[in-house]
């Protein structure tokens, strides 16, 4: 089996996720996971898609008529990390341009994997403060002690302003 990842970004009136969609179905390829999201105008695909060869082949020459709006790379299965432990967390920060920068810094440091994040920005009620709120999935290699990497994280949170849970990702 052969596996592609198809980054897409479109408007979100030009139906550019049924059109892919469809390709992928008349490729005979099937969609392995799938993110979408819409944001402003635009929206936004990320789909790793599986086949046999000559069906993933199909699929690559179809979408070529989408080119400037996709991206199509050719990969394979992340290999398993037992060796890392899942977490999540939630992270509120005052919204600033350099939050990011500074927790995937921490998490790079930390030597941590980063599988998910998810970003939404908002007014705090009352003093409408401009916040963010940050999900995050993350693994962390086992020779860290849970409760080290914990109270580091807990610190980096503190000495940044930021307000953190972090809990074991049972799922």
């Amino acid at each position: 089996m052969e596996n592609l990842v198809v980054v897409v970004l479109g408007l979100t009136e030009n139906q550019l996720t049924d059109q892919v969609f469809k390709l992928v179905a008349h490729s005979s390829c099937h969609i392995v996971d799938a993110r979408v999201n819409t944001t402003a105008t635009h929206i936004t695909m990320t789909l790793l898609i599986g086949g046999a060869w000559n069906t993933i082949a199909k699929f690559e020459t179809l979408i070529k008529k989408y080119e400037g709006q996709v991206l199509v790379a050719r990969t394979q299965f992340r290999a398993a990390q037992p060796d890392n432990f899942p977490y999540s967390s939630y992270i509120v920060a005052p919204d600033t341009s350099d939050v990011l920068a500074k927790i995937t810094q921490f998490l790079s440091e930390q030597e941590v994997t980063l599988y998910n994040l998810h970003i939404e920005s908002y007014k705090a009620p009352i003093t409408e403060a401009a916040m963010l709120g940050i999900s995050l999935s993350f693994g962390f290699p086992a020779h860290h002690l849970v409760a080290d990497f914990r109270e580091h994280f807990i610190v980096f949170c503190d000495e940044n302003n930021f307000d953190v849970a972090m809990e074991p990702q049972k799922n």
